[in-house]
């Protein structure tokens, strides 16, 4: 019986190893935020066991973090803190090497026709001094950021939070969504149903990935 255990034993720390050593040698490529990668907690330029341990410590053990560059690496579901879900989502991404969401290409007419449509809105705007940040097409809704010699915005950093979902702005501009040659405002075109909480996310990981 004994020798049984011992086997057992010995096998049940063989699989640890085995499971830590593919954590440490599963580091995966990712989207980066000011030079450094998504999901990088310990900001040594891979993702890896080490950052989901990092991220246990800061949500079990009360260690404490820079609020501001830490959620920005490690608040991967975007609810605005370090949690259990993080944990998940980081390991998933990890070992089952799940894709980051991916933002895809702007086509090039529905850009100028987006431009021309915030001209017809505001006449004062030169369209060829309109720069867009796009954040994704969701059925027929754009989700996109953007900056034009016309409008000035406070400097003042801030932050928005919608059902759950925090988005963070450097500036006095905000996310518009884009629908039938109008504009509105994200928590509006959420409300309507035009996109669902899921692609909120995509939004919101979009827009923090974009040093912008």
């Amino acid at each position: 019986m004994k020798t049984i255990k011992s086997c057992i034993g010995i096998f049940l720390c063989l699989v640890i190893l085995i499971g830590v050593f593919a954590f440490n040698t599963s580091a995966v490529s990712a989207p980066t935020i000011f030079g450094y990668k998504f999901g990088d907690v310990d900001m040594n330029d891979e993702v890896n066991l080490a950052d989901i341990i990092l991220l246990r410590n800061y949500t079990m053990n009360g260690l404490q973090y820079d609020k501001w560059w830490t959620l920005w690496l490690g608040d991967l579901d975007m609810d605005g803190s370090i949690n259990l879900s993080d944990i998940v989502f980081l390991r998933s991404i990890i070992l089952e090497q799940r894709t980051m969401p991916r933002v895809g290409h702007f086509d090039v007419n529905k850009s100028l026709q987006l431009k021309r449509d915030w001209v017809r809105k505001y006449p004062d705007v030169k369209i060829d001094n309109i720069n867009i940040r796009y954040y994704g097409t969701y059925n027929d809704i754009v989700a996109f950021m953007i900056r034009d010699e016309f409008h000035t915005y406070p400097l003042a950093e801030g932050q928005n939070t919608i059902d759950g979902v925090v988005f963070y702005y450097n500036d006095g501009r905000s996310i518009y969504a884009w629908h039938e040659g109008d504009f509105y405002a994200l928590p509006y075109a959420y409300e309507q149903k035009w996109i669902t909480k899921e692609e909120l996310k995509d939004i919101a990981y979009f827009h923090r990935v974009t040093d912008w």
